[in-house]
């Protein structure tokens, strides 16, 4: 208890952006699959020789006033702060305990639909746990021709094998997000897509 009133912790938790993606499976972005926590303000010039040891899922640990860790899959998971008081040769356990939910926050997810031999209708879905401000598509189709907005239309001018790629960025209060979705399809004929 001594050190809760010599170390005040003002913690600084911030979130590091990352995107998950895959080629035929939905791209999902973890927002808080990594975290990096910051304890220097809470440093007293005095005490610079304090060790912070910093306790994550399946017993990682990492030392210093700022520790960084990503975790592999959704869930919740205790984080434990233990400070090391060389001048009085202590350990004190658990100083600060604090738990984070590492949550999807957003899902993409297109269909491609048939709408002629060689003619195709492209849907993106964006499902969200925070209403973003703005999000803008970007289709590559994969022969050359590109285009833009929610649900577009395009025309193969051969038949073959084509990596179409949904580029979606999703702009929030205070960051921008890119994920990225990748579908190889055939065009043959009157075969379904």
């Amino acid at each position: 208890m001594f050190m809760k009133y010599l170390v005040v912790l003002i913690l600084g938790v911030f979130v590091n952006n990352s995107v998950a993606q895959t080629s035929d499976y939905d791209s999902v972005y973890l927002l808080n699959n990594c975290v990096v926590l910051d304890a220097k303000e809470s440093i007293q010039a005095d005490r610079a020789d304090l060790i912070y040891k910093w306790t994550f899922a399946n017993d990682t640990i990492k030392y210093g006033e700022v520790a960084a860790h990503c975790y592999d899959s959704l869930g919740t998971y205790d984080i434990v702060l233990s400070v090391i008081d060389p001048q009085a040769n202590a350990l004190f356990e658990e100083e600060w305990l604090f738990q984070v939910t590492i949550a999807e926050n957003y899902r993409l997810s297109f269909e491609l639909q048939r709408q002629g031999s060689n003619i195709i209708s492209a849907i993106p879905t964006l499902s969200f746990q925070n209403a973003p401000n703005r999000i803008g598509y970007f289709w590559d189709f994969g022969d050359g021709k590109f285009a833009t907005g929610e649900e577009v239309e395009h025309e193969y001018l051969q038949e073959g094998r084509y990596h179409v790629r949904l580029l979606a960025k999703v702009e929030g209060q205070d960051q921008i997000i890119n994920l990225s979705l990748n579908r190889t399809i055939v065009i043959e004929g009157d075969e379904d897509i």
